[in-house]
């Protein structure tokens, strides 16, 4: 496995990270830590999770694996999107309310706050879920620029920061809500995750263009179509050759496969 020292930040990561975003899918709790234990075998140190990812469950089940080597890996969660009100983190009620949501939307419809308030209610809860007193980014999660009190979150950015809960904030999503940020030049976006999939090479090449260079990418392996995957990859390393570029798999066996293209 390759390291790399993420930029404007002290922090090395794994040039492969492992995102949890679909890790719920896999519905046996076992499989589930297997698949974790494996990344961490293959020298993967950096894990992207969500509180809205598995309605917490991801943040549970990596805080189940990391907190017996938290020196070892860096982490990154997100505020601002959060699972439906009411719903939990038992896989059951989590799986019949997603089922029922394809019906009756509002049931599975994600919980949009973007007030410091909701933000720092959520920060306690993944932390307590992921049995660690500290992140290692926290990012706004598909931040809406018009939506959001920049002051206020720089504001409580900072306290985060100075009461060591965490360590560099960031945005993540799709490059529409991020170029934005970028273009008013706020400290909240020093550390940049976005998608670059096939579909989406136009917009980051757009970034590129402007010296701006997202540390963290994605969806490589979700474009569709017949894809060969070490090629895939070998353009992801690529087109990312200074940061980290995240995967998601239900499948020890496509961690092992992809670890080796490096």
């Amino acid at each position: 496995m390759n390291y790399v020292t993420i930029k404007n930040t002290s922090i090395k990561v794994s040039r492969l990270a492992y995102g949890t975003a679909s890790l719920h899918h896999v519905f046996y709790k076992n499989k589930r830590i297997d698949i974790l234990n494996e990344a961490i075998n293959l020298g993967i140190s950096h894990f992207d999770t969500s509180p809205y990812y598995g309605y917490g469950l991801s943040e549970i089940d990596l805080g189940r694996v990391i907190n017996k080597c938290r020196d070892n890996v860096s982490i990154a969660t997100k505020v601002g999107i959060y699972p439906p009100k009411g719903s939990s983190t038992n896989h059951t009620n989590l799986w019949l309310r997603k089922s029922i949501g394809r019906v009756f939307r509002s049931v599975s419809s994600p919980e949009i706050n973007w007030t410091t308030k909701r933000a720092n209610l959520s920060l306690e809860s993944s932390l307590k879920r992921l049995k660690t007193d500290y992140v290692d980014f926290l990012f706004l999660h598909e931040p809406d620029y018009f939506a959001i009190n920049s002051d206020e979150f720089i504001r409580w950015a900072d306290l985060m920061v100075t009461q060591g809960k965490v360590r560099n904030m960031g945005i993540a999503g799709e490059s529409e809500n991020i170029i934005p940020w970028i273009h008013d030049k706020s400290i909240l976006s020093s550390v940049v995750q976005t998608r670059d999939g096939i579909k989406d090479e136009l917009n980051i090449d757009l970034m590129l263009k402007n010296n701006i260079v997202p540390q963290f990418t994605y969806g490589y392996l979700s474009s569709g179509g017949n894809q060969n995957i070490k090629n895939t990859m070998k353009n992801a390393f690529k087109r990312n050759s200074h940061g980290s570029v995240i995967v998601s798999t239900r499948k020890k066996t496509r961690l092992s496969e992809l670890t080796s293209m490096l």
